[in-house]
């Protein structure tokens, strides 16, 4: 494992082993800590099922998913598969985890079946789950399906979970882009994707910059088509 996704494992149990889990909301199926390491792999499984997180040689790298899915959990975000299941909803979050720059960013949209959406956007410190910034919109239509065609230029539900060879560096972005929709789930993981922007990136630029309106000073995604015009807002 190279040094730096080494540390990122070793920070994330830091925020897993203090974080106080009465903190936790109705989003979250428990309001203790786990009783056992069956619990914490079960909520792992929760959160990322079928196993996305894999090491480049395939093998199964499970501890740091549940890692994952106990921060997240941790400050109220929502099994993404679950609350698809059964319906014609769709919902996709990003995970941006920027080292050394000491914050993890998450944005999630959630798309309903009547096609009303709502955009969630959190910030904490990369080894903290203590909320630093938090807002909730209601999305357009428009914006909506402004995003669907990013999605789609982006080929997210074809993209390989990983780059294989990962780029090796020593600090950067850590990307996790999960999509959900009728009974289908998958995750994309990159590392520092923004040194070459494009189109998978412009989706998660699409989420963070022009539907949830994050300064840079929070996120900052260059956009890969700048020929592109400017998209629909949130309230467009």
């Amino acid at each position: 494992m190279p040094l730096s996704l080494a540390r990122l494992v070793l920070w994330l149990l830091v925020i897993v082993a203090r974080e106080p889990w009465s903190r936790f909301t109705q989003n979250s199926p428990s309001t203790g800590p786990p009783s056992s390491l069956r619990e914490y792999q079960e909520n792992g499984s929760l959160y990322f099922p079928g196993g996305p997180f894999k090491r480049p040689d395939g093998t199964a790298d499970d501890h740091f998913g549940d890692t994952i899915a106990w921060y997240l959990r941790s400050i109220g975000e929502p099994p993404l598969a679950r609350f698809v299941e059964r319906s014609e909803s769709q919902a996709y979050r990003l995970i941006w985890m920027g080292f050394p720059a000491g914050k993890t960013v998450v944005v999630r949209l959630q798309i309903h079946s009547d096609r009303t959406a709502e955009l969630f956007a959190k910030q904490t410190r990369f080894d903290g789950a203590d909320l630093l910034f938090e807002t909730k919109d209601s999305i357009s239509n428009a914006a909506v399906d402004g995003f669907l065609e990013c999605l789609n230029r982006g080929d997210f539900w074809h993209q390989p979970a990983r780059e294989s060879p990962e780029p090796q560096m020593p600090d950067g972005s850590y990307w996790y882009f999960e999509g959900a929709r009728r009974g289908e789930y998958r995750l994309v993981y990159r590392r520092t994707p923004e040194l070459k922007p494009g189109p998978f990136t412009d989706i998660g630029r699409y989420l963070a910059k022009d539907l949830a309106r994050l300064p840079d000073s929070i996120i900052s995604i260059p956009r890969g088509n700048r020929s592109e015009p400017a998209r629909k807002t949130a309230r467009e």
